[in-house]
Order: structure tokens, then C-alpha cells, then sequence
């Protein structure tokens, strides 16, 4: 359980909610009110001037006054919409008010992500690198030419890890799910873990899709208690610094998970690199304004855990198409991410 926040800690953690808040309400109510753009323009100046008293950077202070800016008019917008609607034929004006009344509850929630909060403090007590580390790669039916250069990048950012630690201990595991799916090339991928040196489980019986197959080899090769897992889909290929870099915050204790960005390789197929910049806005900005809230979810791959962390939530949701997801609300009320 994580501890309670110190008093300084909390301030400002009570801070950083309640300014935004505040601009909010006020631009809420100039919004209603409809007083004019100077006492808008007046507003805007109060906002930097908070946001200077804060001590905010430049990049900051800039995302936090447009990110003002477009709270008001968002509010605004639905203000004046709710006024000019045609009330009489509500069967239509109803389902199209609640709809744009949906999409200024996303603008809105993006402000509030994007917003640059002040991220918590790690508390480290502990080693995180004497814990050992279990990587799985599940796999149904991707076969040998997509899993050689993931099993290829996990082996070097193995070494790379142990370079530095060499005390540390990192075990790779193939979870091979192409017998029970009657994959043509399920003895292939064991003949690849075979000659590339790392681990393979081939489930016999099927069942709980990709979070039973990792939950299967978990259980046969002991990761539980106070080991880390790392989860790397198929096709993700890790740079070399992966572990150093993702396991640092779990020399805090009540951290449960660290989750890492998925980016495309392809870049040069205009299909894959617009689905890059998708990935790019929501891994590089959303995903940061998340974990500043302590909000951030697993995404399936790319992701460290602790395995206790798991432990306690009897492993990765078997009976959900999102175990991920499910797994990131069920570990939240113990566990910071």
C-alpha cells in the first residue's frame, strides 16, 4: 500500500488541482455570464500570472494558458449551443446536444491531462536490480521471421543490463500458443527459442487468450513473489537500454508498473507513419500527463511489473479481450503506476 503524502507533498499536490480548477470555474463563469473579450483577455493575464507564481517554464506556462484558453471557449461553445437550440423538434436537437456536449467533455479531459503537473516523488528503499526479471513473448501464429528480431533485441538489451548489473538476473521466455491455436509452425518456435538460447512454453490446453497464456508460463517457470515481468509483444523490438531504464522506479516499493511506448520501424510506409504520430501523441504526451496523476495503464506490451503486484490480483484478468486495461484498475487501488 502506498504511504500517505507528506504534509509539504500534499500542499502541493492540492495546489497543482486546485489552480486549474479555479481557471476553470472563472472561465466557466465569463463564459455564462458573456461580459465581454477584455474581461477574457483579463483572465488570460491572471492565468500567467498564477502559472508565473508557480514557477512554471516557458514550454509549460504556454501549454497551461492555451490549454485555458481552449476550456473556456469550449464552455462557451456549449453554452451558447444549449441557448440557440431548437427545444421544440428536441427528438433531433437532444441526441445532437448531448453528442457535442461529449465532445467538449473530451476537450475539456485532454486539458486536464496535457496539463504539466508536478510529477510525484519516487521514494526508492530498495535494489530493484537484485529482483530477477522474467521477459514473455507470447505468440499464436507470427512465427520465426517476426519473433527472431524480438528475441534478437531482448538478448541484447539482456547484455546490456547485465553489463551494467551484473548481478542482475534476466530470464526469457517464448509463450507459444500455436499448438492449442493448431498453428502450422508451433514446433518452429521452439526449435527458434531452441537455437537463440531462451526459454519456450507450449500450452497443451488452451483458454484466458493472451493473459492465460502469460499467466500458463508464469506459473511454470516461477515468476511470482519478488520477481519482475517484463511482457513484449511479437513484434516489439527493444532498444538496448530498455531495463536499465524502465526499472529505476521500482526501487520506490509502491510502484506496481512502468509502461514504455510502442513506435513503428516502418516509417517509410505512409500507412505507418501517420498511425506513428497517433501512437507518438498519446505514448509522448498523454501517456506522461497520465502517470503524473498516477492514471497510467498497461498497454499490453513494453511494460515491466512487479509480480507481486499481480500476485495479489490473481495474476492478468483471464476473462476479459482487454486484460491490460483490466488489469490497470483492478492494480490501482494498491499499486502506483
Amino acid at each position: 500500500m502506498p504511504p500517505p503524502l507528506p504534509h509539504r507533498q500534499w500542499w502541493q499536490h492540492l495546489q497543482s488541482v486546485l489552480v486549474p480548477l479555479i481557471l476553470v470555474v472563472a472561465g466557466g463563469i465569463i463564459s455564462w455570464m458573456q461580459i465581454g473579450g477584455w474581461v477574457v483577455v483579463g483572465a488570460l493575464v491572471m492565468a500567467a500570472s498564477l502559472m508565473w507564481w508557480q514557477g512554471r517554464t516557458q514550454p509549460h506556462a504556454i501549454t497551461m494558458i492555451l490549454a485555458f484558453v481552449t476550456t473556456i471557449a469550449a464552455l462557451d461553445y456549449l453554452l451558447w449551443r444549449l441557448m440557440v437550440t431548437n427545444w421544440a423538434n428536441w427528438w433531433i436537437a437532444v441526441p445532437l446536444v448531448l453528442a457535442e456536449a461529449f465532445g467538449v467533455v473530451h476537450t475539456v479531459g485532454l486539458q486536464v491531462t496535457i496539463w504539466p503537473w508536478h510529477s510525484p516523488a519516487l521514494h526508492p528503499t530498495e535494489d530493484p536490480t537484485l529482483r530477477p526479471i522474467f521477459v514473455f513473448i507470447p505468440t499464436v501464429n507470427e512465427g520465426s521471421e517476426i519473433l527472431t528480431p524480438t528475441i534478437r533485441a531482448t538478448l541484447a538489451a539482456r547484455e546490456h543490463y547485465l553489463e551494467v548489473n551484473p548481478q542482475g538476473r534476466v530470464t526469457i521466455v517464448i509463450c507459444n500458443d500455436g499448438r492449442v491455436a493448431n498453428s502450422p509452425d508451433w514446433q518452429g518456435v521452439e526449435a527458434l527459442a531452441q537455437r537463440m538460447g531462451v526459454l519456450c512454453v507450449t500450452r497443451t490446453v488452451g483458454g484466458g487468450a493472451k493473459a492465460g497464456n502469460i499467466e500458463n508460463a508464469r506459473k511454470l517457470v516461477g515468476a511470482t513473489g519478488d520477481a519482475l515481468l517484463v511482457i513484449f509483444d511479437a513484434d516489439q523490438v527493444a532498444k538496448p537500454e530498455f531495463f536499465l531504464k524502465l526499472i529505476a522506479p521500482f526501487a520506490d516499493p509502491t510502484v506496481g508498473w512502468v509502461q514504455s511506448g510502442q513506435y513503428y520501424g516502418n516509417k517509410e510506409n505512409p500507412v505507418a507513419r501517420w498511425a506513428h504520430d497517433q501512437q507518438a501523441l498519446f505514448y509522448r504526451v498523454l501517456c506522461g500527463g497520465k502517470a503524473a496523476q498516477n492514471a497510467a495503464f498497461i498497454c499490453g506490451t513494453n511494460v515491466m511489473l512487479r509480480a507481486a503486484a499481480l500476485d495479489q490480483i490473481g495474476g492478468l484478468p483471464q476473462d476479459s479481450v482487454t486484460e491490460d486495461f483490466a488489469a490497470s484498475i483492478r492494480l490501482h487501488t494498491r499499486w502506483r503506476s
